[in-house]
């Protein structure tokens, strides 16, 4: 097979997603694995190589699911979780705690991030004080707090041997239907618990990496705290000697994966016109220093094997300094591929190397699966790799010259990745920006050249001071226009629409009808095989919505804090919402609960809007509601009530003739 990795991925992928929802117990899938991997080694011996592929292909799917369960289910006896959980049924019995009032000793595992008066980190406990009576245990807490009363947070640096009294808990899991799951975010990552300081007084310890470390963590400091960390603050010194605002926290966000340092305005004029991919250390950093470092390396003569060792090495140590995003994994694991085969005068072969990057990803994370950035960055790179020579076929742009090398081309690329990752973009985000071709257009080459002399302010700032201020000056002139480009391609009303949730129906019809473009499945027994599957689904997608209900009543009381907020679809298929939820400073239910609701129900109208009384904590959420859906009627009691919340109803149902 020309491809082996892209079924081996497809199969390793099966088995991690089966076990996922099924939570097969694992003594069963050692049981299978053991049986299945004896039966294959016996065809394989036998020379039955039909049976012997098909009993390799279930050993990998198992083998995801082996992989799966041991990272879910398999926690260290002395896990903190594990002692907070029996400590609790040892003093009430039966009844379960959620919360527990504790005292922690540890040691600072990630570097914190600077937040206003706020203190948020990881760390690893070594111990636990509950009750008086000291244990040992370990595991990861997700540690914050929000504001002293009592004095400023203490400045926590990586490393650092920290001990507290916190109230440690659960993080809270979806509490309606179709909002996100911050347990389940947090558990895919290792962390089940998070602790919460309330007070300064609280903070009883804290001191340097090498107070009361263990060896193998004082190695794990050494390697990312003396080496890692400098590197990141050196690169930051350098774009904040000069630069600041957007243009400074754009370049450390696409360079370094500090997202956290992009403006909100920013942030929200890429995502509304599409190019908010450009925020995430993806390929085309890692793409621009292979390219830097490898031809760079070839101009002062170093031979073609020393320029791809050179890059292999710059690849990898630009992975430690990023801090390791599935993106850049994945392109560094591509752009690795690339190298190797040229220094072997091998051909590659583009999807066989996403997947190869794919297979190595879920060997040691395969509950990265699920992760949003491993989604987007393999459906973005597959789909330009499949999509993108036929798009471009079907562009009205001529074969050749100016227009198709720097219009049709880039055009090609950009409309083959929003193909590919639509579904899944307005399916989390409800959101569809109609803009994104047009703006990529624009705005990607101007990233590029920020990135570029980005890396090159980083590599001439040791040298000389003045060429690093030149370059941050072009930096910010470049990521100025940028952020400019952005906000006007942002500012149309329809540059970015709201979408409800495709259902199952609709992405099975999408994804076979973009299969049915890519060339190497025109062939005669494809298309028997893609084409009833694709009558199939679209007859599920179209009449699904009309079998789905079944005569039903169906209520939904969710959860919007404090007030109300009722959803009802009746048998007929109409819809109706009783009171929406508080709308107040940092808070509205409208949009953080009632509307995904709505949307991930594939919900684009609601016949009927009931207000029970116009409290802002019943009627604050309808604001949103019917800001952003199609509203047919609006019932209330007919109290006049003088707050803004009701004036603002009232002019949108007056302005929308509801």
């Amino acid at each position: 097979m020309r491809r082996p990795a892209l079924l081996a991925g497809g199969l390793l992928a099966l088995g991690i997603g089966v076990a996922h929802q099924a939570q097969v117990p694992i003594p069963v899938l050692i049981g299978l694995n053991t049986a299945v991997l004896t039966v294959a080694w016996g065809a394989y011996v036998l020379r039955r190589d039909h049976l012997a592929t098909l009993l390799t292909a279930l050993v990998l799917a198992l083998a995801g699911a082996l992989k799966t369960e041991t990272t879910t289910d398999l926690l260290p006896r002395d896990h903190l979780l594990l002692i907070l959980v029996a400590s609790s049924k040892e003093q009430a019995g039966i009844r379960f705690v959620e919360e527990w009032p504790v005292e922690l000793y540890g040691r600072v595992i990630e570097e914190p991030r600077p937040q206003e008066d706020r203190l948020r980190f990881r760390m690893m406990v070594d111990s636990v004080w509950i009750g008086g009576h000291q244990r040992r245990c370990t595991g990861e807490v997700l540690v914050g707090s929000r504001r002293f009363r009592d004095g400023p947070p203490p400045d926590v640096l990586y490393g650092d041997t920290v001990r507290f009294r916190a109230r440690v808990s659960r993080p809270s899991p979806a509490r309606n239907p179709g909002a996100f799951d911050y347990r389940l975010f947090l558990e895919r990552k290792g962390i089940y618990l998070q602790a919460y300081v309330k007070d300064r007084n609280d903070w009883f310890l804290q001191q340097g990496a090498s107070a009361g470390v263990d060896v193998e963590g004082l190695v794990r400091a050494d390697l990312w705290g003396s080496v890692v960390l400098p590197a990141r603050q050196m690169v930051r010194s350098v774009f904040d000697a000069n630069l600041a605002g957007g243009p400074a926290g754009l370049l450390k966000g696409m360079l370094l994966g500090e997202k956290h340092n992009v403006p909100e305005r920013v942030q929200a004029a890429f995502s509304a016109c599409g190019v908010n991919h450009v925020l995430a250390v993806s390929g085309l950093h890692v793409g621009l220093i292979a390219a830097v470092v490898f031809f760079g390396t070839r101009m002062v003569g170093l031979g073609r094997s020393g320029s791809v060792v050179v890059s292999l090495a710059a690849l990898a140590a630009y992975a430690c300094l990023t801090g390791f995003p599935p993106s850049v994994l994945r392109a560094v694991a591509m752009a690795s591929a690339v190298l190797a085969g040229s220094l072997l005068g091998r051909e590659v072969d583009g999807l066989n190397a996403l997947e190869c990057a794919g297979v190595l990803l879920l060997s040691f994370q395969p509950l990265s699966l699920f992760d949003l950035g491993f989604q987007l960055s393999f459906l973005a790179t597959g789909s330009i790799l499949l999509l993108h020579k036929p798009v471009a076929r079907a562009l009205p742009i001529p074969s050749s010259g100016f227009l198709k090398t720097w219009i049709g081309g880039p055009l090609a690329v950009s409309l083959a990745a929003q193909l590919g990752t639509a579904p899944l973009i307005a399916g989390t985000f409800g959101q569809f920006a109609l803009i994104s071709p047009a703006a990529n257009l624009v705005v990607v080459p101007l990233i590029g050249i920020a990135v570029s002399l980005g890396l090159l302010t980083v590599l001439v700032s040791a040298v000389s001071q003045s060429m690093m201020q030149l370059l941050n000056g072009c930096s910010w002139l470049v990521l100025s226009a940028a952020i400019r480009i952005a906000e006007g391609f942002a500012w149309p009303s329809w540059a970015s629409v709201s979408v409800v949730s495709p259902s199952t129906g609709f992405i099975c019809t999408y994804a076979l009808s973009l299969l049915l473009m890519v060339p190497g499945c025109r062939t005669s027994w494809v298309y028997r095989i893609l084409i009833p599957l694709w009558l199939v689904s679209a007859n599920v997608w179209v009449w699904g919505p009309f079998l789905r209900s079944g005569g039903r009543l169906e209520v939904t009381i969710l959860d919007v804090g404090q007030g109300d907020g009722v959803f009802v679809r009746f048998p007929n298929g109409r819809t109706m919402l009783v009171d929406g939820g508080l709308r107040g400073r940092g808070v509205d239910a409208g949009e953080r609960v009632i509307e995904p609701f709505l949307k991930h129900m594939g919900v684009g109208r609601i016949d009927v809007v009931v207000a029970s009384h116009p409290h802002s904590d019943h009627i604050g959420g309808l604001v949103r509601v019917l800001e952003q859906f199609d509203v047919g009627a609006y019932v209330d009691s007919g109290q006049d009530y003088d707050s803004w919340t009701a004036r603002r109803i009232r002019t949108i149902i007056g302005r929308q003739g509801i």
